[in-house]
């Protein structure tokens, strides 16, 4: 009996060895084909991401490119304002010296005219006091 039970235990350790060794290989295989099938999938993939940062990298160079241009056009600009303004400035400048000189030639005139009255009205009192009538 114990020759029966140790062959049949036997028998019974090599079957589940086979068996283990028969899954391992099946689960294996299964795997590589599960690899097999999502490796093209997988490449395809990378491939159309590549491609589509690619694409996106071009179009971010292009609108850098062009921020660039518009960014040169308007310093540009800037430069051209800039010497407008300063030359305004300094016609400003211009035109106020004028415009005191003007200011002050009027005063001077003023002044003249005034004192020409005052020395009019004097004349004309004195006259009036002494009798003379004037022309």
């Amino acid at each position: 009996m114990a020759i029966i039970f140790g062959a049949t235990g036997f028998w019974k350790l090599l079957e589940v060895l086979l068996k283990w060794r028969s899954d391992k290989k099946r689960t294996q295989a299964e795997t590589y084909k599960v690899y097999a099938r999502a490796n093209p999938q997988i490449l395809g993939n990378w491939v159309a991401w590549s491609q589509k940062l690619e694409e996106t990298v071009r179009q971010q160079e292009n609108e850098h490119h062009e921020l660039e241009e518009k960014i040169v056009i308007q310093q540009n600009r800037i430069a051209i304002l800039e010497k407008e303004v300063a030359e305004l400035k300094q016609t400003n400048a211009m035109i106020l010296s004028e415009l005191k000189t003007l200011k002050a030639l009027k005063s001077q005139k003023e002044n003249k005219s005034n004192d020409a009255n005052i020395t009019n009205n004097k004349k004309d009192k004195t006259d009036k006091k002494h009798g003379i009538q004037s022309k």
